[in-house]
């Protein structure tokens, strides 16, 4: 999976490269040509949409760990998630990029964590089941999850090349 979302990241972006389009809307009008009309407007609608729902489950999960976390209201831990996700919209990818380094090590120090705490809870049922060497979910059911997941990586990399400023 890795290796194939990583073969086609480089090829998204060494096509951008040579053909300059450094923006997810010239990419998909250089790579679809005359199908632009429906792809890129498409493209467009699918952003709408899933930034209303990451907004929207960034708002339910922050209002939730903060209510676990620190015991506060969930419109409180809701509140401060929004006016992070204000500010950073406001002040656009400047920030974003200025604070990148800072946003990852706060990104994996978050997930190790969460990760970690579920660890502890989930080691016995976990080492149960790797000892039995059993696999409770048939492999097509498996396969299409993973092929779900290949898709919906994929799907995003064109924000690769949205947020890449060329240097040629």
């Amino acid at each position: 999976v890795c290796i194939f979302s990583g073969i086609v990241l480089f090829l998204v972006l060494e096509y951008s490269r040579i053909y300059k389009t450094f923006d997810y809307r010239s990419l998909y009008d250089s790579v679809f040509g005359r199908a632009s009309i429906l792809f890129s407007n498409l493209k467009e609608v699918v952003i709408v949409i899933t930034t209303l729902l990451v907004c929207s489950l960034c708002y339910a999960t922050s209002s939730e760990l903060l209510k676990q976390m620190l015991g506060l209201p969930l419109l409180v831990g809701g509140g401060l998630m929004m006016v992070v996700i204000t500010l950073l919209v406001i002040f656009g990818a400047k920030v974003v990029r200025a604070s990148a380094t800072l946003i990852t090590f706060l990104l994996v120090a978050m997930m190790l964590f969460i990760g970690i705490n579920g660890l502890g809870n989930a080691w016995p049922a976990a080492a149960q089941t790797l000892s039995e060497r059993t696999m409770y979910r048939d492999y097509l059911p498996a396969f299409i999850k993973m092929f779900s997941y290949v898709m919906l990586i994929l799907s995003y990399l064109d924000v690769t090349v949205a947020v890449v400023e060329p240097s040629i």
